[in-house]
């Protein structure tokens, strides 16, 4: 088919609820681009050149409509102290928290992202890739807003106990010192937005991979997360409003759609492991929404004809009335073959409800 808009065009449509010449797809993707260019994921991680070049030669391979940059959700809690091991072969992986217990938060600063950590390098590949691909769309890095980067900074169990016990209202709760971490964190991931967005990223998330009815309950969501999503979306877009805020979180959240539906975000990425009609039906008239073909069952495991049927039946599902980009239901697997790569892209491409 003749292409009538650049993939640039045909995201911010779609991300802002329209209707463009075509389903846009654009699986979420970030070391798969470092092992295709046979990189290993230090060098990736740590050089920004080595980053953006990865990010080109998968572009220029496949062509999907957006990149996402970036390798890890662990970038702003590195900034405030955490320890992440970076690996040659496979993806970085936290290995302290930034505090050994919630009584030091007071030790705690919120990070530049002009000098801390890694976030200089995610920084420097947005710009280098605006050059390069100046028709492409860039999504920046999110997954640790709030409550992610809290779990990252205090340690996993041990902040998920502190919420409880605030939930609760139980003698051990320390509601002050709670508090001080996620405002903390919420400011921290706003300073790190903002720097992506001047950088020049096309979309910018409120992404909050942990905070997942998979480990938490609606109550801690409401309390401890739902208010700083809000906060974080009305922020950015007041400071750029005409960059959609795209939301990430991993699991089953079908508990928490309609407080999703209320943070103020553009566009919600839909993990595999929720029905996406569903979603459509339940949200999909207050907000886009992106993927959510499973990325290790079918983009790993499957055959292209099993991709090719997993696409056409996300398209079928989410694309009515415009608002929605094909793409994976989390972060594409380093291992998956490049023929289903391919194939989720030609797909969205051929198979077009719009015309």
């Amino acid at each position: 088919m003749s292409e009538k808009l650049t993939s640039r065009e045909r995201m911010l449509i779609a991300a802002k609820g329209g209707q463009p010449d075509r389903v846009p797809v654009a699986p979420f993707t970030w070391d798969y681009a470092a092992v295709f260019s046979g990189k290993s994921h230090r060098e990736y991680t740590l050089d920004s050149k080595v980053m953006a070049n990865c990010l080109l030669n998968y572009y220029h391979a496949f062509e999907p409509d957006a990149l996402f940059v970036g390798s890890d959700v662990y970038y702003l809690a590195e900034g405030f102290g955490a320890k992440i091991l970076i690996r040659d072969d496979n993806v970085p992986v936290l290995t302290a928290p930034a505090i050994d217990d919630l009584s030091e938060v007071g030790k705690l600063k919120v990070p530049d992202p002009y000098t801390d950590g890694r976030m200089p390098v995610v920084l420097e590949c947005i710009r280098i890739l605006k050059r390069e691909l100046p028709e492409v769309a860039i999504v920046a890095i999110g997954g640790q807003a709030t409550w992610s980067c809290c779990m990252h900074m205090a340690g996993m169990e041990k902040f998920i106990m502190e919420a409880t016990y605030v939930d609760k209202e139980l003698e051990e709760a320390r509601p002050e010192l709670v508090a001080q971490l996620e405002e903390l964190a919420t400011t921290g991931y706003i300073k790190w937005q903002k720097a992506q967005m001047e950088a020049g990223v096309d979309i910018g998330p409120s992404s909050d991979s942990a905070a997942s009815m998979n480990p938490i309950s609606p109550s801690i969501y409401r309390k401890f997360v739902h208010p700083f999503h809000k906060r974080i979306a009305a922020e950015l877009k007041a400071a750029y409003p005409s960059i959609p805020i795209a939301k990430h979180t991993c699991g089953r959240n079908e508990v928490v759609l309609d407080l999703w539906a209320e943070e103020g975000i553009d566009m919600a990425d839909i993990d595999y492991q929720m029905d996406l009609g569903m979603v459509k039906t339940r949200i999909g008239a207050k907000m886009a929404l992106y993927g959510n073909v499973d990325p290790s069952g079918v983009m790993v495991a499957g055959l292209v004809v099993e991709v090719e049927e997993a696409c056409r039946e996300a398209i079928d599902k989410g694309a009515s009335n415009g608002g929605f980009v094909l793409g994976t239901g989390c972060v594409l697997p380093f291992n998956t073959p490049a023929a289903n790569v391919k194939a989720m892209i030609e797909t969205a491409r051929e198979y077009n409800p719009y015309q």
